[in-house]
């Protein structure tokens, strides 16, 4: 198979969501991901519950296509293996807070100088410049302080948590994976990698372009449930069924929603035509109109209409739907003990280079002789490294 990525040699030594989701899109894309970890812990995922006999269901998913190698950093011994893997490698990966990696004598600069190629990615909550650098956070504090919390939610309620992490995934993995791949197509030009400073608040900012785009324009600021798609439309809203379901109503251009009006047998101008203008009245319409049927009955009555609606789902109902069979959305793999796996796939297709899943995530330092032999290293430094605890 074809693998737009076999030649790429990645080093993570990230723990959690944002880096390993990262270097899993890479390893399933055909790159060698040797994951860094600490000897006797590991990736704290591991432990996540609920979990398979080996490790977490989410450390099933996150880590598959990768190998694990234990090692101490802050050993002699273990700096050395370090700067041979670095040698050797294409992309590093690291997530800790701005300042631990220089510390430990593995900055950007430290690292270039034993291999210039070398694409460094640093994945962190505000970024390496930040004024807030050395302040912990996770996602809800990203998107605490960028603003999306604050619209998210109910006109005149208090922010509502969303069901994602946005900073983490949007804000972090994906912008690092865009980074790491415009950095390779760089070297191949330049011969020389550099340093990509990712950090989740400001990533995850880049998603409120439509408040952005208001509020530059008007000087207006956004507010939570009274913009277009957060809730101050009658186009884009939840509605609740004759049963206490739910529908989502994403008819925004004029086409859709005069189809739902027509669907809805609402044929009022008011609402047809100056629902903006007529918010109120307009969403407590559509709300009697739904709430006069059963979803199963909605469902019914969208099949075929060009209206952009449906009933909303469980994860359960959702999971079994026929369309990520066919995406293949949904993998049945075999641990490393045999035990059956279900994993999430990847969503990026390909016609040519397809992302494909080859093995299970790894033990918990199930490479380290392997990794170490790559690099020249014998059976008797092997056994060495592991009495000394360095593996």
């Amino acid at each position: 198979m074809n693998s737009p990525l076999s030649n790429v040699t990645v080093l993570d030594l990230s723990m959690l969501l944002p880096g390993p989701f990262c270097s899993m899109v890479m390893a399933d894309f055909g790159a060698r991901v040797i994951k860094i970890e600490r000897p006797g812990s590991g990736d704290l995922m591991r432990d996540y519950l609920p979990r398979y006999p080996l490790y977490s269901g989410n450390f099933a998913i996150l880590n598959r296509n990768k190998e694990s190698m234990t090692l101490n950093l802050k050993s002699d011994e273990g700096r050395s293996v370090f700067h041979k893997l670095v040698e050797k490698s294409d992309v590093l990966i690291e997530g800790f807070r701005p300042g631990v990696m220089n510390r430990l004598g593995f900055g950007f600069d430290a690292l270039s100088a034993v291999n210039k190629r070398l694409i460094y990615c640093s994945i962190s909550g505000f970024g390496q410049e930040s004024p807030y650098k050395e302040i912990a956070g996770h996602d809800i504090n990203y998107i605490g302080l960028n603003g999306i919390l604050d619209l998210t939610g109910k006109k005149d309620q208090a922010p509502t948590l969303p069901g994602i992490l946005i900073a983490d995934i949007g804000g972090g993995a994906y912008p690092a994976l865009i980074g790491i791949l415009m950095a390779l197509l760089a070297r191949n030009s330049t011969g020389s990698g550099q340093w990509i400073d990712i950090s989740m608040m400001d990533c995850s900012l880049l998603w409120l372009y439509h408040a952005a785009g208001t509020y530059f324009t008007t000087a207006k600021a956004p507010s939570r449930g009274r913009e277009l798609t957060n809730g101050g439309s009658a186009r884009y809203q939840i509605y609740t069924t004759k049963d206490g379901r739910y529908i989502a109503v994403g008819a925004l251009e004029d086409h859709f929603w005069l189809n739902l009006c027509d669907l809805l047998d609402i044929d009022e101008p008011w609402i047809r035509i100056h629902d903006l203008e007529n918010v109120d009245l307009a969403i407590e319409r559509l709300t009697e109109k739904f709430r006069s049927k059963t979803a199963r009955e909605w469902a019914a009555a969208f099949e075929g209409q060009d209206v952009c609606s449906n009933v909303i789902r469980d994860f359960e109902k959702s999971i079994s739907d026929p369309h990520f069979q066919v995406s293949g959305m949904i993998q049945n793999i075999s641990g490393p003990d045999g035990t059956p796996q279900t994993i999430l796939g990847n969503p990026i297709k390909m016609s040519h280079s397809p992302p494909e899943i080859r093995k299970p995530a790894p033990l918990l330092g199930q490479d380290n002789e392997k990794i170490l032999k790559d690099l020249g290293y014998s059976e008797t430094d092997y056994r060495a490294f592991v009495d000394k605890g360095v593996v």
